[in-house]
């Protein structure tokens, strides 16, 4: 049985085995790009409790959703009741971090962030001195209410084995030339001596085969007035887009089971119900994966109302037309593996005043329980959620004010919303990339090269680094912003990188994945 990761107030979720979902042929219809005004249902939560107690309705329910029954989604009702009938939405111009050309910072731009103005220290009673220099401690975490460690702690790497290439007679195969490597430790000292001195605090972990090789941990996960907690690579965070790289596993996991090409066409799985505008039919899974679909909203909106009415306004052209890194590109993936998957026919209809609410809850429940079911419990991963609870950390502004915890975020699910820790995040990277379940290593390297659900790589001497960035913010502007920012990498060497940074990067808010790169690049040897 599976809790549902809204809140505890979820049953567990599904039981029964999905039955395949009736296609549905349908023809588009053609309109003009301008968005439609589509007329959608929003309901009072108890009035669909109601409701759900008359037998044609509940009869109805039962012949059209699979695995979960009417006391899980009555369960899932009351939650949002006791929230006043919707989840949290967060401020209007909060947004979650934009695709940006990867420019790298300069040498003087890199030393700039290094030698900047400390910011204040970590609590007004605290007598410890920041220090930029890395000790040798074993690593410790911080979980009191007093002061963290303002030293990272961190795991020594690896010593290289050292590399000859001399012949010892005629006919000996000589030893391979030595490959270009990341400096491990050379990169950690790099990247601490930026951060330390221009974020509120941050959590790094570096894997080799699945085996820890590098840690980072640096002051506040929650600062003192909002519960005491330092950074350790257990501590939860909201995790943004990197969100988006489980929703492409999972989907692109259920297209393989079914049988159904990633490059098909999503049409014949939205719901009957939906209006398909001009052009919808041309996009297939794989242009949400990688933002091609044609979709541009200018924000990071993905509820599913709007998502019905942005699909009902159609595309300007065959899709690929451009690629605008959308939200909602991965919200119309959860809804996808609903249907695909078979917890709800396409054909579904409760009535006019219930179909959005319902349909709503259903594909959520259902794309939580899949993520649930075929990525996390693989990879021994507990305790995510879509909502934040007391082990969450908050985001802060680089010099850790404006504490803001952004909440309930599963209007925004799909393209965002999961809660979990750093070592979450590498177990499952891990287990995607090399133990071949629950997607067979040679299908995870595909998914890398061709970009789905990742926003793409970086070439260096190495080799090719992939890479996931994350960040959701309580306002756009910089001045004043709160922030949280994810990293995930896939480097090679058989390594994997998360960072977790809970504040813009200096006052300008640098471009993380654009620091972190450079660092990476600065730190390649090349023998």
């Amino acid at each position: 049985m599976k809790s549902l990761a809204l809140a505890a107030a979820f049953a567990a979720l599904l039981t029964a085995a999905p039955a395949a979902p009736q296609e549905t042929a349908r023809r588009a219809v053609q309109q003009a790009p301008a968005r439609l005004a589509v007329q959608t249902s929003q309901p009072d939560p108890a009035q669909i409790r109601q409701a759900l107690r008359n037998p044609d309705i509940r009869a109805n329910l039962a012949a059209n959703v699979r695995g979960i029954d009417i006391n899980q989604i009555d369960a899932a009702l009351a939650y949002r009741q006791s929230r006043g009938g919707t989840t949290t939405r967060p401020p209007a111009d909060a947004s979650d971090e934009m695709l940006r050309p990867a420019r790298l910072l300069s040498p003087a731009q890199l030393q700039a962030l290094q030698t900047a103005p400390q910011r204040r220290s970590a609590s007004p009673t605290s007598n410890l001195a920041p220090q930029a220099v890395l000790d040798s401690s074993a690593i410790r975490r911080a979980t009191t209410t007093t002061s963290p460690a303002r030293t990272p702690q961190r795991v020594t790497p690896a010593t290289r084995a050292p590399i000859t290439n001399r012949p010892t007679g005629p006919g000996t195969t000589l030893t391979a030339p030595p490959m270009p490597y990341l400096d491990v430790d050379g990169f950690g000292q790099d990247l601490h001596a930026a951060l330390s001195n221009s974020t509120n605090g941050y959590v790094m972990r570096m894997i080799r085969g699945g085996q820890t090789i590098y840690t980072l941990q640096w002051d506040w996960a929650q600062r003192p007035s909002n519960g005491g907690n330092g950074w350790n690579p257990d501590r939860r965070m909201h995790i943004a887009s990197v969100s988006k790289f489980i929703t492409a596993m999972a989907l692109v996991d259920l297209l393989d089971r079914e049988g159904i090409d990633v490059n098909s066409s999503i049409a014949p799985w939205l719901p009957d119900y939906w209006t398909l505008g001009s052009n919808v039919q041309s996009i297939s899974f794989a242009h949400l994966l990688t933002n091609t679909s044609g979709f541009s909203t200018g924000g990071s909106t993905s509820d599913y109302g709007f998502m019905r009415q942005q699909v009902a306004g159609g595309v300007p052209g065959p899709a690929p037309a451009g690629n605008d890194y959308e939200n909602m590109n991965f919200g119309l993936a959860r809804i996808l593996i609903a249907t695909i998957g078979g917890y709800v026919n396409t054909s579904y209809d409760p009535g006019f005043a219930m179909r959005d609410p319902l349909w709503d809850l259903i594909t959520l429940m259902a794309y939580v329980d899949y993520v649930e079911t075929r990525i996390f419990a693989p990879s021994g991963v507990t305790g995510a959620g879509l909502v934040g609870d007391n082990n969450t950390a908050y985001a802060y502004t680089w010099t850790g004010g404006n504490a803001w915890l952004p909440g309930d975020l599963s209007d925004w699910a799909g393209g965002a919303s999961w809660h979990m820790s750093i070592n979450d995040v590498l177990r499952i990277a891990h287990r995607f990339r090399r133990m071949g379940s629950p997607i067979s290593q040679s299908r995870a390297s595909e998914i890398l090269q061709l970009g789905l659900g990742v926003d793409g790589f970086w070439n260096s001497p190495a080799g090719r680094v992939y890479h996931k960035n994350g960040a959701w913010r309580d306002r756009s502007a910089c001045n004043g912003r709160s922030e949280e920012q994810s990293l995930l990498l896939f480097m090679p060497g058989d390594m994997e990188m998360a960072l977790y940074v809970n504040s813009p990067v200096g006052s300008n808010c640098t471009f993380l994945r654009s620091l972190v790169q450079t660092i990476y690049l600065n730190n390649v040897v090349e023998p």
